[in-house]
């Protein structure tokens, strides 16, 4: 079954993200000065798009039966994203984006699934959100969360392609969307522990708040993989031609 509230909340974020992108594309594409964007203000609107994403993804991982289709899916359309973005521009390629990391969190947990199903929820959701907070500036070569780190790590870890995918960022590695399996499938985790700590009813229904289905945001949040593909297109092309127009009658 579909629960309206999850489609709801992933229309929404979906929406919040798109309406960032455009934002990115004006200050970073169009030359727009925004300041705010470039601070705090803006780093914390994207942290809590990419943090909704991940728990609400690996909250909707235990509602799945195809986890590895699904999983080999979404891998895949980010591998698709990587190439497009390497070839149309070099200079904002997209390595080891969000979609990326979905589908590899989707595939990887499968042999685990058994093990998952039998873990203690509270003990698995502690431990997830305490690794996640250990390991979250990993890719800034510390053990920490945001600056408060505890120790720094070895140079040595961070070195290529395969180091800086796992989370151990290379010296000079550039990617406009960077979320690599460290510390990201920690809160990925965390997502699927809270599904399983969700109250059921005597089907084995989710017991989520009661909400009809919001038509724009709904139909945004059941088709979320689709819309990702080709939002950045669509946001550029008609930001190119919203310039095109003032640029002609100024």
């Amino acid at each position: 079954m579909r629960y309206c509230f999850l489609d709801n909340l992933r229309g929404l974020v979906f929406i919040s993200m798109a309406l960032f992108h455009t934002m990115w594309d004006l200050t970073a594409l169009f030359g727009w000065d925004a300041p705010w964007f470039s601070g705090m203000p803006g780093y914390v609107w994207q942290q809590s798009i990419l943090y909704s994403f991940v728990l609400i993804s690996g909250f909707c991982w235990g509602l799945g039966r195809r986890q590895l289709r699904r999983g080999l899916e979404v891998f895949g359309c980010g591998l698709l994203v990587t190439a497009v973005t390497a070839l149309a521009m070099p200079q904002e390629a997209v390595y080891f984006g969000v979609l990326s990391f979905m589908g590899a969190a989707m595939i990887v947990l499968v042999p685990f699934k058994g093990l998952l199903a039998k873990a203690p929820a509270w003990a698995g959701l502690l431990l997830s959100a305490a690794l996640f907070l250990l390991a979250r500036d990993i890719p800034r070569g510390a053990l920490g969360f945001e600056g408060l780190d505890i120790c720094s790590l070895p140079s040595a870890l961070y070195t290529n392609w395969a180091t800086t995918a796992l989370g151990f960022q290379m010296p000079g590695f550039a990617s406009t969307d960077y979320v690599p399996f460290l510390p990201w499938i920690f809160l990925y985790l965390a997502g699927y522990f809270l599904w399983r700590l969700c109250p059921r009813d005597g089907s084995g229904c989710l017991r989520l708040p009661r909400q009809k289905a919001w038509p724009v945001a709904a139909f945004v949040g059941r088709n979320c993989l689709p819309f990702y593909l080709v939002h950045q297109p669509v946001i550029y092309g008609v930001l190119s031609l919203v310039a095109l127009l003032v640029g002609a009658l100024g």
